[in-house]
């Protein structure tokens, strides 16, 4: 009996092929021509588009670019493997960029076809005729183990990604579109696949030049699946062999001369740039082009240099060089952001499994935080308080733990943040501090009350907490430079602030120096800071008074500006705490900057060849010293830019009356020549 008779479909089963009446009712209509129905207009159909409508959004595909039926059975050339496995390696770094996986990873047709391409198929069910030049196992074989590479790279990448250390349409897409990712698959199978594709290559009789080619990428995908395997590498040993070997075989790749398959090449039907159209997500269609080769592989060492960073930090033993670090690198516009996947990974590394820096406890965290930042170890700090009979006090000291780690451990982290959310979390943080700071001044109160000649380390705790705020107060302010969210009229109020800020900053310092530290790095980074924000001192307060003459804005706007820039300064949650420092009051804006300007001493020239002189000395043989670590040459680079630019503004007014004449039009702010400052050029240039 037939399975039709059986089951009666509803509406019946008499349907009628009418794709001829279609046909040649559009025979007549233009490309892009549309037929309204009787009610249905234009509007309604842009309308489907503006909300995102998937069925409105699947796309349509010019004739021009239409393409025949996509084989995966179809042998191919060596050469046109390797064209493949290369432009598998592109579409993995077009993942990383930022782009969704079908715009990118999925456009590789055979990503669908992995079953068309298994080797058990192809030998029961597909006549293949043999070929020498294109023997079908460099599909089943060669290309199959690079494509499943390929995916299971994306799958322990995006593992990583997932544990919400970096915020996703924001600094990745994770959309799958209900594609496998091999996430059943364990990785060890994948890399033996690589080895048994290398073994038959070397085994097949091809040319040696494509032999080496194939394996050299073969085993580059090897390399990087062991990497991505790692997750927070253990081993600094183990981390080091492998990118050695990566960076082998991409320069292997790199001094190859470049193949490109011809128009005619039945390779071109692998990459379909418009296979969103067939797949189940909720995004338009956006034809990607992949990055070149060229591009590729300098993303690629990008991101083994991420890699080779992290292994850099987890070898140090100070939490001011992960934060020197992290700095350098918001800091610096030349270098590029890391892909959100080194920065989730350096996340992980910073707090995993309750262990810090892969090694450290929370103990370890508490004490580096007060000897990092104080000079001073935090056991004697308990001692002095204990001899002094104060045992009450420090029980109460130790009650802060919790929240010290808790902050230490974000401030890091947001350093591998994007800009945007590390300026807001900066604001958040800065509140936070504070809440510590009032704490410990409410916990040390009692130590002074009876003896406020009290000397050593107990009435300069306090200072820990405020000098982290500082922090955050400070890159607040200079980030908004260089995020250019900063108007004309806002520019001069900042620097202004920015200056008051340093101001505390090193009155903090100079405390602190005062006592002698257990650590001499520790003193000798404290020495380089010191000198570091006194010139950015310098070059704010020159900023400020050349910029003030330029503001165009009425009082009140200026106000209600100033407030809603500094809102973070201005949270109600701050009145039931000790009082702000420095205050945010922009009362005092205009008077202080017009007294410098009618002081005849100060020169902002002066200041900017001040501010040259410390960066120079900061950059001799005993200044860049510190816990700058294995970034010592990235921090003297950082340096001497900046003393090259102050070097260039001393070309500005010399006195309040060539200020009054100087052009802002001299002034370029530019944030991809410095994050901060303007550089200043001549009205020819």
């Amino acid at each position: 009996m037939d399975l039709h008779d059986v089951l009666e479909f509803p509406g019946g089963d008499d349907f009628e092929d009418v794709t001829d009446v279609f046909t040649a009712a559009a025979r007549d209509m233009r490309s892009g021509e549309l037929v309204m129905s009787d009610g249905y207009t234009l509007l309604d159909t842009m309308s489907a588009f503006e909300i995102g409508e998937p069925r409105m959004d699947s796309g349509m595909v010019p004739e021009e670019d239409r393409r025949p039926p996509f084989a995966p059975i179809v042998p191919l050339l060596p050469q046109e493997i390797c064209w493949l496995l290369d432009r598998s390696f592109s579409c993995e770094m077009a993942w990383h960029a930022g782009n969704t996986l079908s715009q990118s990873v999925y456009t590789l047709l055979y990503v669908h076809h992995l079953a068309d391409i298994s080797p058990e198929f192809v030998a029961r069910y597909v006549r293949v005729m043999r070929d020498a030049e294109r023997p079908i196992e460099l599909i089943t074989v060669v290309l199959r183990a690079g494509i499943m590479g390929l995916l299971k790279s994306c799958d322990l990448a995006r593992r990583e990604l997932c544990k919400n250390k970096v915020v996703d349409c924001e600094d990745w897409q994770s959309e799958k579109a209900e594609i496998s990712l091999l996430e059943g698959i364990n990785v060890d199978y994948i890399i033996r696949l690589q080895d048994d594709a290398c073994y038959w290559l070397r085994n097949s009789g091809l040319e040696q030049g494509a032999i080496d080619a194939l394996c050299d990428r073969l085993l580059l995908r090897k390399t990087i699946l062991q990497l991505l395997r790692l997750s927070v590498p253990s081993s600094a040993e183990e981390l080091s062999a492998f990118l050695l070997h990566a960076r082998l075989l991409l320069g292997h790749m790199k001094s190859e001369s470049l193949y490109t398959p011809p128009e005619t090449s039945l390779v071109n039907s692998a990459v379909d740039p418009y296979v969103t159209r067939f797949l189940h997500n909720f995004l338009p269609v956006r034809k990607l082009v992949l990055p070149g080769s060229d591009e590729t592989w300098q993303a690629m060492e990008r991101w083994l240099d991420g890699w080779e960073e992290l292994g850099s930090l987890l070898g140090c033993s100070y939490v001011l060089s992960w934060e020197i670090a992290g700095s350098l690198r918001v800091w610096t516009p030349s270098r590029a952001t890391p892909i959100a996947f080194v920065r989730s990974l350096t996340q992980s590394a910073i707090l995993e499994n309750n262990v810090f820096l892969r090694r450290f406890s929370f103990q370890w965290l508490v004490r580096r935080f007060y000897l990092e930042t104080l000079g001073q170890s935090y056991d004697v700090i308990l001692e002095n308080l204990e001899e002094k009979g104060l045992i009450s006090t420090a029980q109460s000291l130790k009650t802060v733990e919790r929240l010290i780690v808790k902050l230490m451990h974000n401030q890091l982290r947001s350093l591998w943040y994007n800009p945007p959310r590390r300026r807001r979390y900066l604001a958040k943080a800065a509140f936070e501090w504070h809440v510590l700071h009032d704490e410990m001044i409410g916990i040390l109160s009692e130590t002074t009350a009876g003896n406020p000649t009290e000397t050593g380390i107990i009435p300069h705790i306090e200072l820990a907490p405020l000098m982290w705020r500082l922090v955050c107060a400070r890159e607040i302010i200079l980030s908004g430079f260089q995020q250019e969210l900063y108007s004309q009229d806002e520019r001069p109020i900042a620097y202004w602030y920015l200056a008051h800020v340093l101001d505390v900053h090193l009155q903090c310092l100079d405390n602190v120096l005062s006592l002698e530290a257990v650590d001499p790095t520790v003193h000798q980074e404290m020495v380089f800071q010191h000198g570091f924000l006194t010139a950015l001192q310098a070059i704010s307060i020159a900023l400020c008074v050349i910029t003030f003459k330029d503001l165009t804005l009425p009082w009140r706007r200026m106000s209600l500006n100033f407030i809603k820039r500094y809102k973070w300064t201005f949270k109600s949650e701050y009145d039931d705490l000790v009082p702000v420092v420095p205050p945010p009051d922009l009362f005092q804006f205009a008077p202080q900057v017009t007294k410098i300007l009618q002081d005849d001493e100060v020169s902002p020239s002066d200041l900017f060849m001040f501010a040259r002189e410390i960066l120079l000395g900061l950059v001799g043989p005993e200044g860049l010293g510190g816990l700058s670590d294995r970034w010592q040459p990235d921090r003297r680079h950082f340096i001497l830019q900046l003393a090259n630019l102050c070097e260039r503004l001393e070309d500005g007014p010399r006195n309040a009356a060539e200020i009054l004449q100087f052009d802002p039009k001299r002034f370029r702010w530019d944030s991809t020549v410095h994050p901060w400052f303007p550089d200043v050029i001549s009205l020819g240039t």
